[in-house]
């Protein structure tokens, strides 16, 4: 960590620090860190901002700080920018707040991230670049800025080895936030979505349900289409090239045009279509054999490409997958339309940011030969000029929703049937058809490839994790309980109260762990891996937190909500505060995971007065026992209080 500079506008003050869990309503762990900022020249943040702006713009649909502080939103929103061009989701705004007002200028900032320390190098990183602009003399600005850029690029470069692949993850991701599923990162390519018994594991669009033989069999192009042939399906035409000269052979049986492709890879990974002599054939084949050694020679039939994706014999989206090309304007040639179509796919901030950029290559010209252009002919304006043979994304193609009610029912039959064949719970079936609208046993259509872990156009996420979740939002009943020996007593009753219903329920208390009936742990590794460890586990379904100390308030909790917050005792082990502040400190915690109720005694309401807490005045609170007693709730009214809120029906205990 770099000292603190005196001179600097701009420093980093105190140690950052990470919590693993989850604190004031965030759903992702988060690097605190703090801030202090003198006065910043408002012309010279506005010149950085506009040096930045080509490497550094923010995406559509990130959202905009607001600490009202305007140097600081920036400097928030290019961090953000910096983390997703890294390929870091950038899924929650940062929150901010004044140290004290004995800190003037100094800002305490928790920046939720999946990988805190990448989210730390893009911190130092952003606050080097502000106070480089702040000191930087004016008539050097122009080199100045250009050097910053430089910064960027190279600091993006390092990032992106750390960050979770997959664009597929990516999505799910953003679309757990938007359908308020919990997710939790599992290793860095497995997230879990929702919590127990109501969670799912989705590595890409793999899911823990995915059986291993079907992707075995969908990759093996060769295999699949034997077994979709036995299942009735239509496939084309095919077989395995041993090497070029056999490939011609293959193609001249088959009849041009022709498919080369490796036959055990997906993603469109080598493939060349509509091959129609023998020295594309070799070209073709040298090009597939550098992927793989089984090369798939198969008789190209035209028509429109589809991807049709089913989740657990669903249908969820149909996409046209326009093959990579450019459309005349009457004004520029067909290497500037390419240029120009490039340049705008990686300038975007919405979706066409997730298309593939196009180079000139043979491909290219053997489609600009067929169409009789040239890469220096000027198309016509509205005249579109295909540069690829297969319309898969991979290769430049654009994705193209299709209105389910468009395609005819017996094509939708056919793709469930198609993964229902390769006993897949999800699949993305591509369909060459000439009109998606009629029968495929009227007009004839082949299944070209079924895929195992189908890369997703970006309105496909939130419906596949829908029907995988079923019904709800992936979470199960949680109870957190706050309180000392009271609190322990408390959580041990409602977790009795949970389990007599037939609920598995876990229970964290103390420094045991229990499933059920069960027992599984004496020693407690702390309240959010202990809340952690039973979240993972698929069979339980409901949980219950015990914290008799203030221990969340440096981890944060295991769970970013709570169905039920109960107080169950003013005492709060601390060694580091007042037992008052701190009991103040863990309600404000408890309360900011949003308790749909807050169950109380009236001992604790007391306490909790004194101490400074706020609890709720509205329906949420439920007060046990009259405030004059001086006493604590009797433990069965306390369970009872608690199963109602949760709309379970309680047993005799």
């Amino acid at each position: 960590m770099r000292g603190v500079i005196q001179a600097d506008p701009i420093a980093i003050v105190d140690r950052p620090r990470v919590l693993v869990g989850y604190v004031q309503g965030l759903r992702q762990p988060s690097l605190v860190y703090a801030l202090r900022l003198a006065e910043v020249d408002e012309v010279r943040s506005l010149a950085l901002a506009e040096a930045l702006a080509p490497e550094l713009t923010p995406c559509a649909d990130q959202r905009v700080p607001s600490s009202h502080v305007a140097h600081l939103d920036r400097m928030l929103g290019w961090i953000d920018a910096l983390l997703e061009k890294a390929g870091l989701p950038v899924l929650e705004n940062p929150r901010v707040r004044r140290a004290s007002p004995w800190h003037p200028g100094v800002h305490i900032v928790l920046h939720p991230s999946l990988m805190p320390m990448v989210c730390l190098r893009a911190v130092e990183l952003v606050v080097r670049l502000s106070n480089q602009a702040l000191h930087a003399d004016p008539g050097q600005a122009a080199q100045g800025a250009e050097q910053m850029r430089e910064q960027v690029r190279a600091l993006i470069k390092q990032l992106a080895r750390f960050t979770p692949r997959g664009f597929n993850n990516f999505h799910f991701l953003k679309a757990a936030v938007e359908l308020d599923v919990p997710f939790s990162c599992v290793t860095p390519t497995v997230f879990q979505f929702g919590w127990g018994a109501r969670s799912r594991w989705l590595s890409s669009s793999f899911t823990d349900h995915t059986p291993h033989i079907s992707t075995i069999l969908a990759r093996d192009k060769s295999a699949a289409a034997e077994v979709l042939r036995a299942a009735g399906l239509p496939v084309p035409s095919h077989a395995i090239a041993n090497d070029a000269g056999h490939a011609v052979e293959v193609a001249q049986r088959l009849g041009y045009p022709v498919v080369v492709k490796p036959a055990d890879l997906d993603g469109g990974v080598g493939v060349r279509a509509d091959l129609r002599n023998a020295a594309s054939v070799r070209g073709a084949f040298e090009s597939a054999q550098a992927h793989s050694k089984r090369v798939l020679v198969e008789k190209h039939v035209t028509g429109r490409d589809y991807r049709i994706h089913v989740v657990n014999d669903e249908v969820q989206g149909v996409l046209e997958r326009v093959p990579g090309g450019v459309t005349g304007n009457g004004v520029q040639s067909v290497q500037s339309l390419l240029d120009r179509q490039n340049l705008e796919r990686r300038a975007a901030t919405d979706d066409r940011r997730f298309l593939k950029e196009m180079n000139y290559d043979s491909e290219a010209s053997d489609q600009l030969e067929e169409q009789g252009l040239s890469v220096d002919a000027v198309p016509a304006a509205g005249r579109f000029v295909r540069l690829r043979a297969a319309a898969n994304v991979a290769s430049g193609g654009i994705p193209v929703p299709v209105a389910a009610q468009a395609v005819h029912p017996d094509n939708l039959l056919l793709a469930r049937r198609a993964a229902a064949a390769l006993r897949l719970d999800v699949a993305g079936i591509d369909l060459l058809i000439a009109d998606i609208g009629q029968s495929w046993m009227e007009i004839g259509a082949v299944i070209c490839e079924v895929n195992a872990q189908p890369q997703m156009f970006t309105t496909l996420h939130k419906p596949m994790l829908r029907r995988l979740l079923g019904e709800g939002n992936g979470r199960i009943p949680a109870v957190v309980v706050l309180g000392g020996p009271s609190g322990q007593e408390a959580g041990a009753s409602i977790h009795l109260g949970l389990t007599a219903t037939g609920l598995v329920a876990g229970l964290v208390r103390g420094d045991s762990v229990w499933a059920g009936a069960r027992c599984i742990s004496r020693r407690s590794p702390g309240l959010h891996a202990a809340g952690t460890m039973l979240l993972r586990d698929p069979t339980i379904e409901a949980l219950v937190l015990c914290a008799a100390d203030d221990g969340v308030l440096h981890s944060g909790w295991p769970i970013d909500r709570c169905d039920v917050l109960v107080l169950a005792g003013p005492q709060i082990r601390t060694t580091a505060e007042p037992a008052s502040r701190a009991l103040a400190a863990m309600t404000a915690s408890g309360l900011s995971l949003n308790p749909t109720r807050v169950v109380v005694d009236a001992q604790t309401a007391d306490a909790c007065a004194r101490a400074g807490s706020r609890l709720p005045s509205d329906a949420r609170l439920c007060v046990l026992g009259a405030a004059h007693d001086g006493a604590a709730a009797p433990l069965p009214a306390l369970v009872q209080a608690v199963m109602l809120a949760l709309h379970v029906p309680s047993s005799s205990t």
